[in-house]
């Protein structure tokens, strides 16, 4: 993302629509880091309806299922369940 944001100016969606216009030619996971929480949860619906129908939705058992079946997940949603447990404090 740097490499084509470095010259744009932030602020009134500008970053967004960089963004937006090399998305195609960005990293997966630079482009689901960029994604909503509501379109991470649709990346991955397809893995969990597979891989984690019986498991009751809550205290994280959805991203334990799918992080037990890493190997087996579309490379989309296993980017998303690698982002979702990176330690962001560290």
């Amino acid at each position: 993302m740097e490499k084509y944001s470095a010259k744009v100016d932030p602020g009134q969606g500008r970053m967004k629509q960089c963004f937006d216009t090399h998305k195609d030619t960005l990293p997966l996971d630079c482009r689901m880091l960029m994604q909503s929480p509501e379109e991470s949860a649709r990346t991955c619906q397809g893995d969990v309806a597979k891989f984690c129908a019986k498991v009751k939705p809550g205290d994280g058992r959805i991203l334990d299922c799918l992080e037990a079946k890493r190997e087996q997940l579309t490379p989309e949603c296993r980017s998303v369940v690698k982002l979702q447990l990176m330690d962001w404090d560290a």
